[in-house]
């Protein structure tokens, strides 16, 4: 059915550096209320994903280089051969690689003080950017400042909001803080990827934060409309 549904597009489990176990983080991620997960470990291939009958669970990986940047990459067990990643052409043909293995790219956290990007910073080469990484703070305000630039120069590129979910914390690291809402036609991986890539998403503070939902005619977030 379409509708909006609500996940996590960035977690990390016992596979990297979260404190869950992969079966414990989609427990967790049911009890949220969350309509998908997406597992996101560093430098991890996500073979076998825990079974649910309850939320989608959509197989990932993070790409991670601190001295160059991170990147989410989607719904593909095995997106590339290897993480060695020494240069930004090995980056490039890595996605190359992803793409034609059917995965969908996500560049994170752009413009955090601590990880950001240092390789090029072309959007065009990424299906969508993570313009809200964990709770929201200063980072976050200066990287959604650079997309909305962005748009500005007409360069349309798909927004969503990842926890970084790596365990819980008294004041952050909440799993469902933030969240990506996907617009979609079901609960499905093709479909929520899709909808993705299409700019069907708006970001919320939580499983029960707002919605902002923009329309123009038949026209919803994401779409083109011409003046």
């Amino acid at each position: 059915m379409k509708r909006w549904y609500t996940g996590v597009v960035h977690s990390h489990t016992t596979r990297s550096d979260g404190n869950l176990t992969p079966e414990e983080l989609v427990q967790k991620a049911e009890q949220s209320g969350l309509d998908f997960i997406m597992i996101t470990d560093h430098n991890q291939f996500c073979k076998e994903i825990p079974k649910s009958s309850k939320i989608l669970v959509i197989p990932g990986t993070e790409l991670t280089d601190n001295n160059w940047g991170h990147t989410n990459i989607w719904g593909v067990r095995e997106p590339f051969d290897s993480f060695d990643c020494p240069d930004y052409d090995e980056w490039e043909k890595k996605m190359a690689t992803a793409r034609e293995r059917g995965a969908t790219v996500c560049m994170n956290h752009p413009k955090c003080s601590d990880c950001g990007w240092h390789w090029p910073l072309e959007p065009e080469k990424v299906d969508c950017v993570e313009v809200w990484n964990s709770p929201q703070h200063t980072d976050n305000m200066i990287c959604t400042a650079w997309w909305q630039d962005e748009l500005r120069k007409g360069k349309k590129l798909p927004a969503v909001g990842g926890s970084d979910f790596h365990r819980d914390y008294v004041v952050a690291g909440k799993l469902d803080n933030p969240v990506t809402r996907v617009y979609a036609e079901s609960c499905t991986q093709d479909a929520i990827l899709s909808a993705i890539r299409a700019g069907h998403t708006t970001i919320s503070p939580s499983v029960k934060g707002q919605t902002i939902m923009i329309t123009s005619g038949e026209s919803i977030i994401g779409d083109t409309v011409t003046l």
